[in-house]
């Protein structure tokens, strides 16, 4: 039982982070905000597919994995987009878009990623703890 939910927990929170993922490429490509090859490969790798991976090894025996899986890719990512979002001057910083249409929605979706990222790391640590091994 505690499996279920913890694969129903991991599941929710991979949908929830890439529709904001979504939203956010989507201001990206409006406002011309390009990464480069090697900020593309790391975004379609660590921020886009391994969740996807995460949520379908939940729903197998592997779901203590797919908590790891999921925190570190959350992980990863809170990193990636704290950095770039917030901390690094340029383009891709929330300072540097506009502060109406796609502007808008890029910054609303870079803080609600950072927000999702970080609730991301505790539903792998809830899921981890909902999956740990019952004593023989």
């Amino acid at each position: 039982m505690n499996n279920s939910k913890a694969a129903m927990l991991i599941t929710a929170t991979v949908v929830v982070h890439g529709i904001a993922v979504l939203l956010h490429a989507g201001a990206h490509t409006a406002l011309s905000v390009d990464m480069t090859w090697l900020q593309n490969a790391f975004i379609v790798l660590v921020i886009m597919a391994t969740p996807i991976v995460a949520a379908v090894l939940a729903w197998t025996r592997y779901s203590r994995l797919a908590a790891m899986v999921l925190g570190a890719s959350m992980f990863g990512a809170l990193v990636f987009g704290g950095y770039h979002h917030f901390l690094e001057k340029g383009i891709d910083n929330v300072a540097g878009v506009p502060t109406h249409g796609w502007g808008m929605t890029f910054r609303l979706t870079a803080v609600a990623l950072v927000a999702l990222e970080a609730w991301g790391i505790v539903a792998a640590v809830v899921a981890l703890r909902l999956t740990r091994r019952l004593p023989a």
